[in-house]
């Protein structure tokens, strides 16, 4: 709805955070398409951490491990 212009908008919903969108619809008929897209910025250092408090760790070999998240 207001104020977006156009036949399109993006969306930024940064970490922690949750967003709506509602769509006016004419009573004429829409058309709608959606895609959606996900990056994680972070570092390694970072990434490796959140791997350890958080991932699932499953035993690949005798002392090898894969870190699910």
């Amino acid at each position: 709805m207001e104020p977006e212009q156009g036949n399109g908008y993006d969306v930024l919903v940064a970490a922690g955070e949750t967003k709506i969108v509602l769509i006016k619809q004419s009573c004429r008929g829409y058309g709608y398409s959606m895609s959606f897209s996900s990056q994680v910025q972070m570092g390694s250092g970072a990434l490796v951490q959140k791997c350890l408090d958080e991932g699932e760790k499953a035993e690949r070999g005798p002392g090898i491990y894969a870190m699910k998240l």
